[in-house]
């Protein structure tokens, strides 16, 4: 009975993600620049960065804290056009944690620190669908769908470590730590996976 991952999001919900990292990245100075779609859409990165601010998931601060801070990793941002938006007003910013490629957030990380997870196959519910219909069965089928970018955003990464997970804004004077298990860090996907059944 019951969920059989509850202990490891109990965990999260009292402490964050705490995981296990290899030495490095090293904390580069000056931090690296943003991708060229980040300064290109800089009005709506800001606007993605001020409403995760506003919703708990970054932490924003004045760049002069930046030597006053020395051990923090900063990765290049980017911005990748949505669905039917102007990617001027609005767009999904994204962290590089792949650079640089040998000294980056994602090489230092352990990924046998984090839970195993198998994924399920997209198939197995269309093919359940398919057996609904064919056999007859004449109710509506729904698929339930939805942006779970949001509920993400309650997978906090354990305060000791958020310092891997940050970037840099030049041109408006910021540095953004992201909080919650960013998109783009190799060690989320298992994290959404478990929260993600939990929720389902």
């Amino acid at each position: 009975y019951g969920y059989p991952h509850l202990e490891p999001l109990i965990k999260i919900a009292e402490n964050g993600i705490d995981v296990e990292w290899r030495s490095g990245p090293e904390a580069r100075r000056p931090p690296p620049n943003n991708h060229g779609s980040c300064r290109r859409h800089l009005r709506a990165v800001s606007r993605s960065i001020r409403d995760g601010q506003d919703a708990g998931q970054y932490m924003v601060v004045d760049i002069d804290l930046m030597d006053h801070w020395p051990e923090v990793v900063y990765s290049p941002l980017g911005a990748v056009k949505k669905k039917d938006t102007d990617p001027n007003e609005e767009v999904r910013t994204i962290h590089d944690f792949s650079f640089p490629k040998y000294d980056s957030v994602n090489s230092s990380f352990i990924t046998d620190s984090v839970p195993r997870v198998c994924y399920e196959s997209v198939v197995r519910i269309a093919r359940r669908i398919e057996n609904l219909a064919n056999s007859g069965y004449e109710g509506r089928i729904f698929m339930l769908k939805g942006d779970v970018n949001g509920a993400f955003r309650h997978l906090r990464v354990r305060a000791n470590q958020v310092f891997r997970i940050a970037a840099c804004l030049k041109e408006l004077g910021i540095i953004i730590i992201d909080m919650a298990a960013p998109f783009g860090w190799t060690g989320s996907p298992p994290w959404y996976a478990l929260f993600g059944r939990a929720i389902s």
